[in-house]
């Protein structure tokens, strides 16, 4: 993807390898969820914060946009893995 885009990459120090997510800027925000029941992490891009809608704060600072019928949103999202030295097949 091109300059400007939203980057999030996760790495394991002990093999060096790394999964690199990008979007456009569409997505302003990028939550990392761990659940407590498993060893996983989860990259989920957001278009807006978190209960935007219902924050006491400006749409610039949340993002929350409201959509009309009809209207549509293109976006683009890539998911890379970058293979470390340490990496085993």
């Amino acid at each position: 993807m091109a300059d400007g885009v939203n980057r999030s990459e996760i790495r394991l120090s002990a093999t060096g390898t790394s999964i690199v997510y990008e979007t456009d800027a569409l997505f302003p925000f990028m939550v990392v969820f761990k659940p407590a029941w498993m060893n996983a992490i989860s990259l989920e891009p957001y278009t807006c914060a978190t209960d935007a809608f219902n924050l006491p704060l400006p749409e610039e600072d949340t993002g929350a946009k409201a959509i009309r019928a009809g209207e549509t949103l293109d976006f683009k999202w890539e998911i890379r893995l970058s293979k470390g030295e340490g990496w085993n097949e």
